[in-house]
């Protein structure tokens, strides 16, 4: 299988028109993935399971990579096994039914009662301006 992967470079650079970072990235993660299944003795695309590919993110998350990481190295597998159904050099794509890890997203920080009440304040005034964004600012409070 890592023949192939010259191949699916060439396609990620020349059809998909990938940047070259994240072609580097690619390369890294699939190298990652081809040392594991190597490990595990799976030579043939036509063998490697589900099984094999939810090990390799477990492995992955036991080694301490981020969350974000292993989203992008299961990225770099998934297209990589399309590309081999699709050019007839694998008969199924296994990723299939390997969802993809949800990752955790930030909350915004907000404003204190006081830095709102402060805006208000700054926006007050007799003017046409000062007015409209006063009003703006109170409809936001409701």
């Amino acid at each position: 299988m890592k023949a192939f992967i010259d191949e699916f470079m060439n396609y990620l650079s020349v059809e998909r028109g990938l940047a070259g970072n994240t072609l580097s990235a690619y390369r890294r993660d699939l190298d990652k993935y081809m040392d594991y299944l190597s490990q595990k003795g799976v030579q043939d695309s036509n063998k490697v399971s589900r099984e094999h590919i939810s090990n390799f993110m477990f492995d992955l998350k036991k080694h301490d990579m981020s969350a974000s990481s292993i989203c992008r190295n299961l990225a770099a597998v998934k297209m990589f096994h399309r590309f081999l159904v699709r050019e007839n050099l694998s008969k199924e794509d296994p990723t299939t039914l390997v969802d993809t890890p949800k990752l955790w997203q930030r909350i915004p920080a907000v404003l204190t009662q006081g830095e709102v009440e402060a805006m208000i304040k700054a926006a007050s005034g007799k003017k046409s301006q000062q007015i409209r964004d006063q009003a703006i600012l109170e409809i936001f409070l409701c």
